[in-house]
This record gives C-alpha cells, sequence and structure tokens, in this order.
C-alpha cells in the first residue's frame, strides 16, 4: 500500500508539477534558480570535458574524447567561416560555447523527468525544472544576446557607415527601401 506521503495526483496536477519551476523573486526580477542552478552544473561539466581532453591531446593517434572534441571544434569553425566573414577571436569560441551548452541543455530531455525532481525533493525543494531549455527565460536571454552580438560584430566589420548601407540599400537599391529593410530584418545581416 502507498504511504500517506506518496498520494496519488491527478494528470493535470502530475503536468502542473512539473512545469513549475524553483524561483525566487516576482514579477520582472523572478530568478529561475533550477534554471540557473543546472546551466551551472551543465557549464562546469563542459569545462571539465573541455580541460580533460587537452590535458590528453596527443600529436599522434587521438583517443575518442579528443577525437569527438576536435570534430565538434572543426564544425563549429566550419560553420563560423562560413556565414561571419569577418576577423574576430571570440566568434568562434562563442559559437562553440553556445553550441555545446545548448547541446548540453537539451541533452537533459533524455534523463527520466521525475530523477532531478526526486533529488531536489531530499533537499526540500518542492519544484525543479532539470531542463533549462524549457526555461523561456534562458533561451529569450540566449536568443536576445545572440541577436545583440551578431549586430555589434556587424557594425565592428562594416563599421556604422557600411552596415547602415547594407542595412537600407541591399539588395534592391535606394528606391526600396522599405522592402530592403524588410528582407533585411528576415535575414538579419
Amino acid at each position: 500500500m502507498a504511504s500517506a506521503e506518496h498520494t496519488a495526483h491527478s494528470p493535470q496536477e502530475y503536468v502542473t508539477h512539473h512545469l513549475t519551476g524553483w524561483t525566487a523573486g516576482e514579477g520582472f526580477w523572478t530568478f529561475n534558480i533550477d534554471t540557473l542552478l543546472m546551466s551551472a552544473v551543465l557549464g562546469a561539466l563542459l569545462v571539465v570535458t573541455f580541460a580533460i581532453a587537452a590535458r590528453r591531446a596527443t600529436v599522434g593517434v587521438p583517443g575518442p574524447l579528443q577525437n569527438m572534441v576536435e570534430s565538434v571544434i572543426e564544425f563549429i569553425e566550419g560553420v563560423v567561416h562560413e556565414t561571419f566573414h569577418g576577423e574576430s577571436r571570440l566568434i568562434a569560441p562563442l559559437a562553440l560555447t553556445i553550441f555545446c551548452l545548448v547541446l548540453l541543455w537539451n541533452t537533459m530531455d533524455l534523463i527520466p523527468v521525475d530523477f532531478f525532481p526526486m533529488i531536489a525533493g531530499w533537499f526540500g525543494v518542492e519544484y525543479f525544472r532539470p531542463v533549462p531549455s524549457a526555461d523561456m527565460s534562458a533561451t529569450f536571454g540566449l536568443s536576445f544576446t545572440v541577436f545583440l552580438l551578431i549586430i555589434i560584430y556587424s557594425i565592428k566589420g562594416k563599421g556604422v557607415g557600411g552596415y547602415l548601407e547594407e542595412l537600407l540599400f541591399h539588395p534592391f537599391g535606394k528606391y526600396l527601401v522599405p522592402f530592403n529593410l524588410i528582407l533585411n530584418a528576415v535575414e538579419l545581416r
């Protein structure tokens, strides 16, 4: 028989429980502690993994960890060189970090949904969402930051005049500026 602590929940209560995160504060200044905690843990895991791979790196035949890390780095460098034509030592490492972190965020979905909330419950935490990408604050914050960085580095690479010229006059010329703005808003050059 089930104890009094483990009462059966209705499907609605079960879903609502798993959609509610561990938060502090209210309104605009609400901090999603579960998202911050899991992001920090996964970020630390990423740093430790890359540090171990760097420490074990060999010139000869690479081991499985070195091979995986080199493959990811080469993939990201290829994507960055295809899409970003300026010179920057920040873009490729930033893209690598974001790619790996979001990959780890989404990999958390492979772990059973009740595992981390059960562990958090041992410490008195009632609500815990272990998947950071399920938190709209995290995904919006990351996307907004990347959006701003795209604009900043486009201006840095082309200059203010070059950026505005491309934004306003490419591809249709000065007579179709409204269409150019719409097209560039969609493309985000």
